[in-house]
């Protein structure tokens, strides 16, 4: 009998989990803001978000100063069953300039010394 290859999928998780993994913003209406929050769960000992930046493309094209668009704020939940707890607020705001589908890529750099940057992708539709 010949060999049989078995596949296998596996899922690498960081120190830090991110919850929820991506962000769904929906429509955003001409000088309108919606706001969304994500959990990040790390190591006892704590870790803080020092920055981040953002890549944003509407309709397939990158937007120059994507960050003026995303205003990204950070508290501290503290410990919850031996994980230290960050709540992290991001504001997407249309500035009228733009009109259709947005993809985007949050990233946080963190003081975790072994994931220093961490990815949450986010959509919405400019309207």
């Amino acid at each position: 009998m010949a060999d049989l290859p078995i596949p296998i999928r596996a899922a690498i998780k960081g120190t830090v989990d991110v919850t929820p993994a991506y962000i769904e913003f929906g429509a955003v209406s001409a000088h309108g803001h919606v706001r969304r929050a994500v959990t990040l769960r790390g190591p006892a000992e704590a870790f803080e978000v020092k920055g981040h930046r953002v890549e944003l493309n509407v309709n397939g094209r990158a937007v120059e100063g994507g960050t003026g668009l995303v205003k990204v704020t950070t508290k501290d939940l503290g410990a919850a069953r031996r994980k230290a707890s960050k709540a992290v607020t991001i504001d997407l705001a249309n500035d009228s300039r733009f009109a259709g589908s947005v993809h985007g890529k949050l990233y946080l750099q963190t003081t975790d010394a072994t994931q220093r940057e961490i990815a949450v992708d986010f959509y919405a539709f400019f309207r």
